[in-house]
């Protein structure tokens, strides 16, 4: 009970809402990003009060004019113009006669006018739509002291400053899908300027990015640093390498040396102690027939002492 009272009073509460705006008209200013889905309804219509016809009327940024429409006595929907455009009845039109637009695109900015014919008078309510494209912020280098910022956005462009100041040219021009884009190209004459900053302001966002305009030169001076050092380097470690091989063979062949002297010592051995063992023999045969030629006085034993242990043998037999 006490809900078909409460309902009853909201119907009564709207119907008397919408009766006092009779014959008047709306406007609402959207703003969608792309990508989106929005819903456009129409203008308040009393819940008692059946309405006759609805009609859509759509004018597109690019001057594309589309209509939709809806009669209830006959049940039957027109649509002209309308087929690509990516708008449809949101639910049944006899139901609910409004607008679905998904996914939204630039090209869906523009007008549109929904007008609702009932017995006592028409309602209108106008949606004026921008849509708005996410700001894309770009910045490089043109050459040693220019640097370009380009800003890619919906209508209106965006604006670009530059911190510091410098000698810059700004354009802006229309891109195929339908953005619009803004570059502008700074020159700096001082070499003490090292680091620019290029902000971007737009109605959807602001962006900022910065760049060095020495990273060039710095780059450069490192690849030279690099180019003198590492010829340098290389050949520091190429004498280490022939040193330490010098030395190397240095001691190899000192090594070799006292080795050829060991064996040369060892190969001798065998020769000295007969040396050593034949030489008392001689002096002791040379001794005896000295002796034995002073004592006799025979000269026969003087010449014993220039002769050799055999031939003094074979002389004495």
């Amino acid at each position: 009970m006490d809900v078909k009272g409460n309902t009853h009073e909201n119907s009564e509460e709207r119907e008397e809402s919408c009766s006092s705006r009779d014959g008047t008209e709306e406007i609402t200013t959207m703003s969608v990003q792309v990508d989106e889905k929005i819903v456009l309804s129409c203008p308040c219509v009393p819940p008692t009060v059946d309405f006759i016809m609805v009609t859509w009327k759509i004018t597109l940024r690019n001057q594309t004019n589309c209509l939709k429409a809806y009669r209830r006595d006959r049940n039957e929907t027109a649509d002209t113009n309308c087929t690509d455009m990516g708008v449809t009845w949101a639910t049944r039109p006899d139901q609910n006669p409004a607008l679905l637009i998904d996914p939204v695109t630039i090209m869906h900015e523009g007008t549109y006018s929904c007008e609702v014919v009932i017995t006592k008078g028409n309602f209108q309510h106008d949606y004026h739509l921008h849509v708005s494209v996410p700001l894309e912020v770009s910045i490089f280098k043109k050459d040693t002291r220019t640097v370009v910022c380009k800003a890619v956005s919906g209508k209106p462009a965006a604006w670009i400053s530059w911190t510091p100041e410098g000698k810059c040219v700004t354009e802006q021009g229309n891109q195929r899908n339908s953005t619009v884009f803004v570059q502008s190209a700074c020159y700096w004459e001082e070499d003490n300027v090292s680091t620019v900053n290029c902000s971007v302001f737009h109605w959807t966002g602001n962006k900022s990015l910065s760049l060095e305009l020495n990273s060039g030169k710095r780059r450069l001076e490192i690849h030279t640093i690099l180019y003198i050092t590492l010829p340098i380097c290389a050949v520091f470690i190429i004498l280490i390498i022939c040193f330490l091989k010098t030395i190397g063979c240095r001691k190899c062949k000192l090594t070799k040396t006292e080795t050829i002297r060991d064996v040369e010592e060892d190969e001798m051995q065998p020769y000295a102690s007969y040396t050593v063992k034949s030489n008392p023999l001689y002096d002791t045969t040379n001794k005896v027939k000295t002796n034995a030629s002073s004592s006799d006085g025979s000269p026969y034993l003087m010449s014993y002492q220039h002769l050799g242990p055999g031939q003094i043998n074979q002389e004495t037999v």
